[in-house]
């Protein structure tokens, strides 16, 4: 599975750089691998909300998995496939 990728640019007063770049080092990895580890484990803490699918959400699925026996299974290059439709 590929993941996406976005790049940030973060302005930390020297001190905090210094920081941070001090943890890290302590635990043997670099300062941006660091910086993920403590906003994953900031996420990780947080209760997210949940919502429920709307009727016309559900209805749409229900449809759509309805309708499985009209797919047409992929053998071999998809670029080749889709050129040919």
């Amino acid at each position: 599975m590929e993941v996406e990728y976005s790049q940030i640019k973060l302005n930390l007063p020297n001190e905090l750089k210094g920081y941070l770049a001090t943890r890290a080092k302590s635990f043997g990895v670099p300062m941006a691998s660091y910086m993920k580890y403590l906003i994953m484990k900031d996420i990780d803490q947080r209760d997210f909300p949940t919502f429920t699918a709307s009727n016309k959400t559900i209805k749409a699925y229900r449809k759509a998995i309805g309708s499985s026996s009209r797919t047409t299974k992929v053998t071999g290059n998809i670029g080749d496939f889709i050129d040919a439709i």
